[in-house]
């Protein structure tokens, strides 16, 4: 979870829990995340609480009894919510979310070649595939984390992204940009 999410779910639970005072930002932050690696645990998912309004409520509940030491009461009361959310998160309708490749680098530039490599992205349900991304065009398909692009112009700029394909078929989004040249040729 980023830095700007956590914030804004921060000051989302202190409304909720009506502080008004900074002191306990710091603890709240990691109430937050003690109760993110809680919801994604248990329904074996990653969610976008930024986009995923049911998630989002389900954790700052959960942020909330926390905070007053009563994680046990939250799976009592909210164990129908629990089960729905597991079986939705189960069925991919929830949770569905593939990070993007990261750590994308070029090595071996030549004048018309080169080899793209990125860091392998870990999914619940595996990934099946990397779509390669050449100037905002896809290039091809791999099933490693390498990918030899061949037949460049010598002296060119490219711009290259790579976005990560589950065995479910969900996409992720497509990783930063990386500028290589390639040399001059002779």
């Amino acid at each position: 979870m980023d830095e700007t999410l956590l914030t804004s779910l921060r000051d989302e639970l202190k409304e909720r829990l009506r502080i008004t005072w900074p002191e306990e930002d710091g603890s709240l932050k990691n109430i937050i995340k003690r109760s993110e690696a809680y919801l994604s645990n248990l329904a074996g998912a990653s969610f976008d609480f930024s986009t995923e309004e049911w998630p989002k409520d389900l954790l700052l509940e959960r942020c909330r009894y926390a905070y007053n030491n009563a994680q046990d009461e939250f799976e009592k009361n909210f164990k129908h919510e629990l089960s729905r959310f597991i079986l939705n998160a189960s069925l991919g309708k929830i949770g569905v979310i593939v990070e993007s490749p990261t750590n994308v680098t070029a090595s071996a530039v030549t004048d018309t070649t080169l080899t793209l490599n990125w860091d392998e992205v870990s999914y619940h349900w595996g990934i099946s595939k990397y779509e390669v991304f050449r100037d905002g065009v896809s290039i091809g398909e791999v099933t490693e984390t390498r990918y030899e692009d061949t037949g460049l112009s010598p002296s060119t700029e490219y711009t290259y992204q790579v976005k990560a394909v589950s065995t479910n078929g969900i996409e992720s989004k497509l990783s930063s940009g990386l500028t290589v040249t390639t040399s001059a040729g002779v």
